[in-house]
């Protein structure tokens, strides 16, 4: 795709593994999604679990969350979505969401609900891509994308249901019900430098035993200029 179309953007969901359970996918998958995968991304989506694993380190507080996202950003994309976290100060009634991207760190905090679902990474990580296209706003995505993933889960558990109710409850994909972005708090203010980084990408691109062409973090920087030609929907 890369190849083809070196401006196309590229959401990587790094399906490896949840707190609980540990890793569930094969061995050699987790790699490939550290060694390969991060290089080419331009957005990538982990859970706390699998932030841990991406970074090689535990995470237990905002420092050693900073330092996670630090080196998940060094590996290439320049916006890292952590679809569940629960830190050193997150209520046990609450689950963390957050973003870091060039406009800076984000948290928002929902309410924890009694069950897990199936699909739910798999559901956020498609809603903030989708978002992120719509208002090239990884912020906005995520106020907008958590919201309408929270509704979704909310109505499923009230119909005692395990997969999500993704049709039944489709309206809060357009329009979420729940009110959260009160909740969203800037964590750290500083803008990620994605020109930098774009530019060592680009050095790496110029590299001929490098294979196959790393991803472009300036394609995305052009795309959030640009203006929004309406809500687009991406599937990774």
């Amino acid at each position: 795709m890369k190849k083809d179309n070196p401006a196309a953007l590229y959401c990587c969901d790094p399906v490896i593994g949840d707190v609980g359970p540990g890793v569930f996918v094969k061995h050699g998958v987790p790699e490939f999604f550290a060694t390969s995968a991060l290089a080419l991304a331009d957005v990538v989506t982990p859970n706390h679990f699998e932030l841990e694993w991406l970074a090689a380190r535990p995470i237990v507080g905002m420092s050693g969350f900073r330092a996670a996202i630090d080196a998940v950003h060094q590996r290439g994309p320049t916006i890292v979505l952590v679809t569940s976290a629960h830190l050193a100060d997150t209520p046990d009634d609450c689950v963390d969401l957050f973003v870091s991207s060039f406009e800076g760190v984000f948290r928002m905090r929902t309410p924890r609900l009694p069950e897990n679902f199936n699909g739910a990474g798999d559901a956020i990580a498609a809603l903030f891509f989708a978002q992120c296209l719509a208002t090239k706003s990884p912020k906005a995505a995520l106020e907008r994308a958590g919201a309408a993933i929270y509704g979704i889960l909310k109505r499923t558990h009230e119909e005692g249901r395990r997969e999500l109710m993704l049709i039944e409850a489709q309206d809060e994909i357009v329009a979420p019900t729940a009110s959260l972005r009160r909740r969203t708090a800037v964590i750290f203010s500083t803008a990620r430098p994605s020109r930098d980084r774009a530019r060592r990408r680009a050095a790496r691109a110029q590299r001929p035993q490098a294979g196959a062409p790393a991803a472009s973090a300036a394609a995305w920087s052009a795309q959030a200029q640009a203006p929004t030609p309406g809500a687009r929907a991406a599937a990774s």
